[in-house]
């Protein structure tokens, strides 16, 4: 009987390391699975701040060049502007030349 004992022992000790050892390359399976899926989300996150951060330039640009050409715009203006009101006054010094003569 104690033959017996050892060979079921020794059979149910196979038996545990092969559990084992199947439950270690799943583990294994699984948290190489679990990697390349946070991988790729980590990727795809990356790549979205990436867009952002771009978009933002890209709006940053934007406003800059439409700063520049309403600057430029209100220049013009202004300096067309003054040149009205000098006009005007000459007009206005030389009326009041002619009424005084």
């Amino acid at each position: 009987m104690q033959v017996q004992d050892k060979e079921k022992d020794n059979a149910i000790e196979n038996q545990i390391t092969e559990f084992k050892q199947q439950l270690g390359q799943k583990s294994n399976q699984e948290l190489n699975q679990v990697a390349s899926q946070l991988e790729s989300i980590e990727k795809a996150a990356l790549k979205q701040k990436i867009s952002n951060q771009l978009d933002t330039i890209q709006e940053s640009m934007s406003l800059q060049s439409d700063n520049g050409t309403s600057d430029s715009a209100k220049d013009k203006s202004s300096k067309s502007n003054s040149g009205k009101n000098e006009d005007s006054e000459k007009k206005q010094n030389e009326s009041a030349k002619n009424q005084k003569e």
